[in-house]
């Protein structure tokens, strides 16, 4: 992570003024500006060859259906069979319980007696397997694929933790683009009101009048200095 410090003074050493950023922002907001920044200030920058998640072994998918009556897997021939069970399962649901037993009050040898939900035995639904003997075959793949795709996780984890700091940089200047672009709107309106306190009152005291009501940030008054001197001369503002 970088040191907050550093970080912004790399921002305050981007000298151009929020109408500058403001106009050129593709260019701020872009890969060049950003390595260009981690660059000056020892960030190392990301290799543009990160390798793709490698290629794994085929494997067919499971074709067995399994069928999930109430909660329950059943390896049935046939959907007629998971039907008459789902349908002798809601008949008999009244009946269905389940041992509990309260541990605030005492412990699993004195137990009571629990009502299941009837909805808990009205559902059916499938799901995909493979037989035993398929599952054998296809056993050493899946080994092969797990220890690629965590070989891989591993090395993408790896390259993102060196990469941190310059994703940290690249967040932090498109941010302060943003409150840039910000700053440059602000100040155009600041600008268009002092023009108009410049038209009725004396330039001196329009700066005065300017400053005391509208309150304008130091920075916003410098630039005014350095962008309207016309304006500003003899209004009391050192030039």
């Amino acid at each position: 992570m970088i040191d907050e410090k550093k970080l912004k003074k790399i921002l305050d050493n981007i000298a151009e003024t929020p109408f500058q950023i403001r106009e050129k922002a593709d260019y701020f907001l872009s890969e060049e500006f950003i390595e260009k920044k981690a660059i000056e200030n020892g960030i190392p920058i990301p290799s543009r060859n990160v390798s793709f998640r490698p290629k794994l072994e085929d494997i067919e998918a499971a074709k067995e259906i399994v069928y999930e009556v109430s909660g329950f897997s059943f390896y049935f021939k046939n959907k007629k069979s998971a039907l008459e069970l789902q349908e002798l399962l809601t008949k008999l649901s009244s009946s269905i319980v389940n041992l509990d037993y309260d541990y605030y009050h005492g412990d699993s040898n004195h137990k009571f007696i629990k009502i299941a939900r009837e909805d808990d035995y009205g559902r059916l639904g499938t799901k995909t397997g493979y037989p035993q003997h398929e599952y054998d075959l296809i056993a050493d793949k899946l080994k092969r694929n797990k220890e690629i795709t965590e070989a891989f996780d591993k090395a993408k984890k790896d390259y993102e933790d060196k990469n941190e700091d310059y994703s940290e940089l690249s967040n932090a200047i498109k941010e302060f683009v943003s409150e840039q672009a910000d700053t440059a709107y602000r100040w155009a309106s600041l600008s268009e009101k002092y023009a108009r306190y410049y038209e009725v009152l004396e330039p001196e005291e329009a700066m005065k009048a300017f400053i005391g009501i509208e309150k304008p940030e130091h920075l916003f008054i410098e630039w005014l200095k350095d962008n309207q001197t016309d304006s500003l001369e003899g209004c009391g503002v050192e030039q």
